[in-house]
């Protein structure tokens, strides 16, 4: 009784929380310091999902927007920065002329409100880092606590097995009947959405600071070596596929002083694959990979050709689901009983955006991901920025690969993270204004 209301009683002891600490301090900082520490709870729904699916993330950041609604728009930015506001709010009209046009615009508008927490969010973390610079390390130093936690929570439920979730039920590619395969999925309630999520955070770990002793330093660097070992206990290729992706570009830009991390990876994923063969974790799903591939396939097709068919404002946000029961209902995968599950998503998080979006949206969000790692890359060959923000760059491309397999913004903490670096890359400091120490293995060279 008490796991299936678990959900429930976090959720309201989470939001009792917030506005007694909101209450206390109404700030942009408080609100972004409760939010960046709640991150595990942050996709659990307040509001059903048929009356919009409001979760703890979009209600305390509308709430924190009424009360902060002078400081929102009063506060000014970089001025290269409204260019993203700019986005925004074109995004948001492509996005409401896209559900008043679509065949399901009732559904499409009751979940219109919620593109809008987000970007609130976004523009309250950007103006902060802006103008506190203090305040971009301690969002750094959050993100790397609670991704401590969500190891530790992943270690217990690898001892304990699944029943050690937050959830009543779990999505079912966490445990194959069939292989004996468990996928792990940590505090998130599917495993693919775990690796995305393990593989983004683990780059944190490369950023130290010169006020850490080198016992810190090698803790950080314990702890990368741990995150290889969740993701792929989290089971999902995709997320793997990203964090070797992300690690290899990053190393490559941050130059020859990563060389032996470089060659600290391989080594480790060498050890993996010898020591526990290919039987098990992610590896064992390889011998069925031309069948789920081919599989996958099919789905990326007909989602192009609804795209093809819905091509300038898509078929409306939220809709997928909807339109492939009627027009698309060879999506479908049919479960134990005989019951036909149609899809929500086309197993691609691009596709998902194109189809529901149109091209005009899902240009829009091309630029919004494009846009700060091209801003990041560029002030770092100028030297403007220091090599460390490289590694934020390689966590951004780290779900970029294993967007392509999921949609993972299905789980609000994903587009939360997602977004938490993009600020990060567009308010980093200046090298004149942050110091961060070499590599303790540097340092022993």
């Amino acid at each position: 009784m008490l796991k299936q209301n678990l959900a429930y009683i976090l959720t309201v002891i989470v939001l009792l929380f917030f506005f007694i600490v909101f209450n206390k301090k109404s700030t942009s900082k408080s609100f972004l310091t409760f939010v960046l520490y709640m991150l595990p709870f942050l996709d659990f729904r307040v509001i059903p999902e048929a009356w919009s699916g409001l979760n703890i993330l979009d209600l305390t950041t509308l709430y924190s927007f009424f009360f902060l609604f002078k400081e929102f728009f009063s506060v000014g930015t970089i001025k290269s920065n409204n260019f993203y506001f700019f986005l925004f709010l074109l995004f948001a009209i492509i996005t409401l002329f896209g559900s008043l046009s679509s065949e399901f615009p009732k559904n499409s508008l009751i979940h219109f409100v919620k593109i809008f927490p987000i970007f609130i969010y976004a523009r309250f973390l950007l103006v902060e880092c802006l103008y506190d610079k203090s305040f971009h390390k301690e969002v750094i130093k959050i993100l790397k606590n609670v991704y401590i936690i969500s190891l530790i929570f992943l270690l217990i439920q690898v001892i304990v097995g699944l029943s050690f979730t937050f959830y009543p039920t779990l999505n079912g590619n966490t445990y194959d009947i069939n292989t004996g395969l468990t996928r792990y999925p940590g505090y998130f309630f599917e495993s693919q959405v775990h690796g995305q999520y393990l593989a983004m955070g683990s780059f944190l770990f490369f950023l130290t600071n010169d006020s850490m002793n080198k016992k810190e330093i090698l803790i950080h660097y314990f702890i990368l070596a741990a995150a290889l070992f969740a993701i792929i206990a989290a089971g999902s290729r995709g997320a793997l596929g990203g964090y070797c992706f992300g690690m290899i570009v990053s190393f490559f830009l941050a130059g020859k002083r990563y060389r032996i991390g470089l060659l600290a990876l391989i080594v480790l994923s060498v050890s993996y694959y010898v020591v526990f063969s290919p039987r098990y974790g992610v590896f064992n799903r390889a011998e069925g990979l031309n069948d789920d591939l081919a599989f996958r396939q099919s789905l990326w097709k007909g989602a192009f050709e609804i795209s093809k068919n819905n091509p300038l404002l898509g078929i409306g946000n939220n809709n997928y689901l909807e339109y492939v029961k009627i027009h698309a209902k060879d999506q479908y995968l049919e479960v134990e009983g005989g019951e036909l599950i149609y899809f929500n998503q086309p197993e691609n998080g691009y596709l998902k955006i194109l189809v529901e979006f149109g091209y005009f949206g899902f240009g829009i969000f091309v630029l919004f991901i494009v846009a700060p790692l091209v801003n990041g890359v560029s002030l770092f060959m100028k030297n403007i920025y220091d090599y460390k923000v490289t590694f934020l760059i390689g966590s951004v491309l780290s779900w970029i690969i294993g967007f392509n397999s999921d949609y993972s913004f299905a789980d609000t903490r994903i587009l939360f993270m997602v977004t938490t670096l993009l600020v990060l890359i567009l308010s980093y400091p200046r090298s004149d204004e942050i110091s961060y120490e070499e590599p303790y293995y540097n340092k022993l060279l």
